[in-house]
């Protein structure tokens, strides 16, 4: 995990009043971060944008890590589950439901659902 270079602790929100060239301020209780809008886009399009920063921020604030280390950090842990459901479903001793371990089922099901979230 890599140093942000952002104040900790910081939550980032919109103002809930727009600027006004038809945007939102974006800001923590400290601090001015910037603006989303001034252009052609319509206020509803500017407060998705300015949301979606905001997300981006809150989320590396509470994780310590970027959207895209995030996304790489999901996609490791998800070929992770994958290959221990190839392995649970392959290795003999395993196969066959006699001579699974109690739960076994269970947690197969468990990693292949929380696969299938990770899925869009």
């Amino acid at each position: 995990m890599k140093e942000l270079g952002i104040t900790k602790g910081e939550t980032f929100a919109l103002r809930n009043q727009p600027v006004q060239r038809n945007g939102f301020y974006i800001e923590t209780d400290s601090a001015y971060i910037g603006e989303v809008g001034g252009g052609y886009l319509t206020l509803d399009q500017y407060k998705a944008i300015g949301e979606l920063l905001i997300d981006g921020a809150n989320t590396a604030q509470k994780c310590g890590m970027l959207p895209s280390e995030l996304l790489r950090q999901r996609d490791e842990l998800r070929d992770a589950l994958r290959n221990a459901c190839k392995f649970i479903k392959c290795t003999p001793h395993l196969k066959h439901d006699e001579d699974r371990p109690r739960g076994l089922e269970r947690w197969e099901s468990l990693a292949e659902a929380a696969i299938k979230n990770t899925e869009r």
